[in-house]
């Protein structure tokens, strides 16, 4: 059973979904941010509510898959996908579990996607400083996610920083779809 703020914290992001839901105007972007926003749910209902790290980090795989996709283009991501598939084979030809390779491949799709982020011109001010404020909060969150698991002695530190930066990224990531002229410029 998860405790209180457990649920608090999932509440928040599903909020944040809800509230992408209905500001964004019906574009491929809007699209692509609320698939985002709704596998990040998914993600947190498995990890945050049940402790399901496996199943969460696969949705998160594909959070990150179609940021890239929303801040560059098919080809891109594409690239992402040979990445994917020469790291998964590596991976497996070391017989690592398959929480170690989705966290390679989890590793992976953000690089692409926070690499995209930075190299897109295709937002206005101040949806621009928004995405990449967004995906750079995410980022400094996952830092700390993998700080929490290699230095178990200042976890406590490292859990309070990763929910500074994750739930800040959610809200500005949900924000960036109260635009309703993010044209390409």
């Amino acid at each position: 059973m998860p405790d209180i703020f457990s649920i608090l914290k999932f509440s928040f992001v599903a909020l944040c979904f809800l509230f992408a839901l209905v500001t964004r105007e019906r574009t491929r972007d809007g699209w692509l941010l609320r698939a985002a926003l709704f596998l990040t749910v998914c993600a947190d209902f498995n990890m945050v509510l049940f402790g399901n790290n496996l199943p969460g980090l696969i949705f998160f795989c594909a959070v990150q898959s179609v940021y890239c996709v929303r801040y560059a283009s098919v080809r891109y991501a594409a690239g992402l996908c040979a990445a994917w598939v020469i790291s998964a084979a590596v991976m497996l030809a070391l017989k690592t579990d398959a929480l170690n390779l989705f966290t390679v491949l989890y590793a992976l799709s953000f690089v692409f996607s926070l690499t995209a982020v930075y190299r897109a011109k295709k937002y206005a001010r101040p949806y621009d400083i928004l995405t990449r404020l967004g995906m750079t909060l995410f980022f400094l969150c996952d830092v700390n996610v993998a700080l929490y698991n290699a230095v178990p002695a200042h976890a406590e530190v490292f859990y309070v920083l990763l929910w500074i930066f994750y739930l800040p990224s959610q809200a500005v990531l949900a924000l960036s779809a109260a635009c309703h002229s993010c044209h390409a410029i």
